[in-house]
């Protein structure tokens, strides 16, 4: 394996998937991402900026069925991939060097389609290039918490809101803080990874139309919480 270049609405839309991930890889990406035999590859984005950092995009489609890549990609990357789902999205991604790689994938009736993505976000967190500071009212975090990005999405049935911050405090803390914000607020638990083999603690609520997917990693001493939030629109009301 080499060492190289290494989370909505178009390209907005999953860029805020990417970022609910974290970025790692094998061979270089670009013209060296490891795909799978028989994946054709797309370029997107040659090189997007998103807030300073930034990061490359590639369309997949394989005739192989999602579990199989996603398989590919878990005995590529050993036990240093973290693995984790959003809707109808599965996501994969590592980090190798200064750079994120990740995968995210979603079936069809050829097989399986998706986006390679990878960015400088762990150079970005090691040189500190973070300088906004989250505003409570933009979305709600422990003291202290640093965003990385903040997209908002609107498309015909949805209004959707991506956030990106890390802090100094644990998963767990970090899980505990969002789980009794949400609950106090009449949110109803979905999904919490605690206790499984998953490296990220992944969360999920709802309240009535309103879902939030919130993914929450430890790197390098600091915690990365991913938030995907979406609010269905009332069609005709």
């Amino acid at each position: 394996m080499c060492q190289a270049l290494g989370r909505g609405i178009a390209v907005n839309r999953w860029i805020l998937l990417f970022l609910s991930l974290f970025f790692y890889c094998t061979k270089a990406v670009g013209q060296n991402f490891p795909v799978p035999p028989d994946t054709k590859v797309g370029v997107v984005s040659e090189q997007a900026n998103v807030q300073g950092m930034r990061l490359k995009i590639q369309r997949i489609t394989s005739p192989q069925p999602l579990q199989q890549v996603l398989a590919f990609y878990k005995q590529l990357w050993a036990d240093k991939g973290i693995v984790s789902t959003f809707q109808s999205w599965t996501m994969i991604g590592n980090k190798i060097a200064d750079k994120f790689y990740n995968v995210q994938l979603q079936s069809n009736s050829q097989g399986t389609w998706g986006y390679l993505s990878v960015s400088d976000l762990p150079k970005r967190l090691q040189q500190n290039a973070l300088p906004k500071t989250l505003s409570s009212s933009e979305f709600p975090a422990m003291n202290g918490s640093q965003i990385l990005d903040s997209q908002s999405h609107n498309d015909l049935l949805n209004n959707s809101k991506t956030v990106m911050l890390f802090n100094s405090f644990s998963v767990a803390a970090n899980s505990q803080y969002y789980l009794k914000y949400y609950q106090q607020r009449g949110w109803q638990v979905k999904q919490n990874s605690e206790g499984s083999a998953l490296k990220a603690r992944v969360l999920v609520l709802s309240n009535g139309a309103q879902n939030i997917s919130l993914t929450i990693h430890q790197r390098n001493n600091r915690t990365l919480v991913i938030a995907n939030v979406i609010e269905g629109k009332l069609i005709g009301g």
